[in-house]
């Protein structure tokens, strides 16, 4: 064997694990984004049951913000944290509502993930949302129930 083959040997070799790169660093991507999506909806399913939690051992009141459930220990800070948007302190928006827990419907959407920009979809405390004109359906719909008392219905 030559070493004009060895190189060729090399060369093929090095396009070889190239491709195989290419078709894994997607599919790790995905898996990563799949693991995110999973440990913020259990964040989210968290954070919702410990302002349920909150408002019923303080007649009714839902907590000012997220923060509050931190300082008075109800969850750990690391709860707030979205694994999507790890520099943010807190990766939730959180819409307080203006009535007490048994006057809310089901499925009203109290929290959301913090973005910057529309992508893939967001978590949201009911499900995971893709499309963009459902959240902001979900999200006006939240609204009403955050306004002053006595509006929403």
């Amino acid at each position: 064997m030559t070493i004009k083959d060895l190189i060729i040997i090399l060369v093929i070799s090095v396009i070889v694990v190239a491709v195989v790169v290419a078709f894994l660093i997607p599919a790790v991507q995905r898996a990563r984004l799949e693991a995110n999506r999973s440990v913020s909806e259990t964040r989210i399913k968290g954070i919702d049951t410990t302002c349920y939690l909150y408002a019923q051992a303080h007649n009714g009141q839902w907590p000012d913000s997220l923060e509050v459930l931190v300082e008075q220990d109800y969850l750990p800070a690391e709860s707030l944290v979205n694994p999507n948007r790890p520099e943010l302190k807190v990766g939730y928006v959180y819409i307080k509502p203006a009535r007490p827990p048994d006057e809310l419907p089901n499925g009203i959407m109290l929290f959301y993930e913090a973005y910057e920009k529309w992508g893939e979809g967001v978590q949201t405390g009911v499900e995971f949302i893709t499309d963009e004109a459902e959240f902001k359906k979900l999200l006006a719909e939240a609204e009403k129930y955050a306004a002053s008392e006595g509006d929403g219905d």
